[in-house]
This record gives structure tokens, sequence and C-alpha cells, in this order.
């Protein structure tokens, strides 16, 4: 799975041919704000459904202070390195319980990462709730369409 990519165009493109996408997680909601706007929320998460079972495939890992530093504000380019896909970078986050790039500091101290099994158990996921995202995705179109 590892991407060839060699510009951030080609790191896009293969990033919206790939199954295992951090959007494909999320349950979507449009809010009407006013005549003229909507918002588009992720209001639900797939990953919380399956939290506990996500923890197996887990680790603490403690780096040393040049990986750190290296990583540093850096979990897309941690992501991309460990998993082939800079995908990974908002689940690295969430295991982490951070939400910015910013709090992606102090690995030495240790820092949860995902084993490679976790790609197929991603996959087997997305399988699992198509039919849900599917669904959702189905109603969001549905709702743009009828503004």
């Amino acid at each position: 799975m590892i991407s060839d990519a060699k510009t951030i165009t080609q790191q896009i493109i293969t990033g919206k041919n790939l199954k295992i996408s951090y959007k494909n997680f999320q349950i979507e909601q449009l809010v009407k704000l006013d005549n003229h706007n909507v918002l588009l929320l992720n209001v639900f998460t797939l990953l919380s459904k399956y939290r506990y079972h996500i923890a197996k495939y887990t680790k603490t890992y403690v780096m040393n202070d040049v990986d750190a530093k290296k990583y540093e504000y850096k979990p897309y380019m941690l992501a991309n390195e460990l998993y082939g896909t800079i995908e990974m970078a908002p689940l690295i986050l969430r295991i982490n319980h951070m939400t910015s790039v910013t709090q992606f500091k102090d690995l030495q101290r240790g820092i949860k990462l995902f084993n490679g099994d976790i790609l197929d158990f991603l996959n087997e996921m997305v399988i699992k709730e198509k039919s849900v995202i599917t669904a959702n995705r189905s109603q969001i179109k549905d709702e743009i369409i009828g503004l």
C-alpha cells in the first residue's frame, strides 16, 4: 500500500482512490444556516463505534530524540512513512486524543501507533459499514439537490 506519489497532486489522487480514507469513516449532516448557506458537518465517526476493536491494533512507542524532533508537528509525514498514506494521520491524532498537529509533540514521552494489521481491519470495517456510509452520502446528495 506504499504510495508512489511524487507530488502533492499525485498524493491527492492516490488518497482519493484509497478505500481507506478518514472521510469514509464519517457520518455527515447538512445544516442550513440561512436561505443561501449550508454547512456540511461530520457528526459521528464510525471509529467511535469500533474504538475497542481498534485499541487491539495500537501500541505505545517511545521515540528517540532524533525521531521525536523529525516528526514533531508532522503526523502526516509519519503516517505516510509508516503506512504509505497520509490518510492515517487523523487516526493517529485521534487515538492519541489530539485534535490538531500542534499537539503532535513530546513524542519521546510515548505515542500510540497502529500495527500493520490495522489496514486490513479498517478495510473490513468499511466493507461492513458500506450500506450506512452509502445511505448517508445519498441522503446528503438528495438534500443538496433539494436546495
